[in-house]
């Protein structure tokens, strides 16, 4: 408790299996009393991450994040079908689909789409709502390290086939993972839509 009376900067606080940006607050750590927290309940508690500048200036108010969808091949190496980031709007605390927030696609290479689109996959137009920023301007530096990142951290867990990581990127332009997602990782709402992601038919030999 004596970490949270000295740390003066937000703490993010997410209860256990909370999901689309539900059971997530954000405090300041002096402010944080455990008796707050739920019985019974697990909880991750982390710093509140200072995002890279230029996704700062796409959207100041939600720390926007990057899905990386990465997958186990038949022959063993980890290959990456699909990456788009989520970004918040309208002073919203979190960028997530289910929360209003909205996705930009982005190819291997690292450039964006020209167009976001919301969580029902209607175009929204080639800049931020609020700040009027450009997506197609949208160039990160450590975008093929995140990448890399995401693969090596895939290889460590050789039985599971598909993931989605969701990156940030801190301050000095560094990735960081957050999480991994193993169960329907946006693949069911994004295939229909923007697919097809797995063109071979793969998973007709597993059904």
């Amino acid at each position: 408790m004596n970490f949270f009376k000295n740390y003066d900067n937000d703490i993010v606080i997410k209860e256990e299996f909370g999901r689309g940006g539900k059971e997530v607050s954000i405090i300041k750590a002096v402010d944080f009393e455990l008796n707050k927290l739920r019985s019974g309940k697990n909880y991750v508690i982390q710093p509140f991450v200072e995002q890279f500048e230029l996704l700062n200036r796409l959207n100041p108010n939600s720390v926007n994040t990057f899905r990386v969808n990465t997958f186990l091949e038949e022959n063993g190496t980890i290959s990456v079908r699909f990456v788009f980031l989520r970004f918040g709007t309208n002073e919203s605390k979190v960028d997530n689909l289910a929360s209003g927030g909205n996705l930009l696609f982005f190819d291997l290479d690292g450039k964006p789409s020209r167009f976001a689109y919301d969580k029902l996959g209607s175009e929204i137009g080639e800049k931020h709502e609020n700040t009027g920023f450009e997506f197609s301007k949208l160039i990160i530096p450590g975008y093929t390290v995140m990448l890399e990142k995401c693969r090596e951290a895939h290889r460590k867990f050789p039985y599971v086939r598909l993931i989605g990581w969701d990156v940030c990127f801190d301050r000095e332009g560094n990735p960081i993972l957050l999480e991994w997602n193993a169960d329907r990782p946006h693949i069911d709402a994004l295939e229909g839509k923007f697919g097809p992601f797995f063109s071979e038919g793969i998973f007709t030999k597993y059904a």
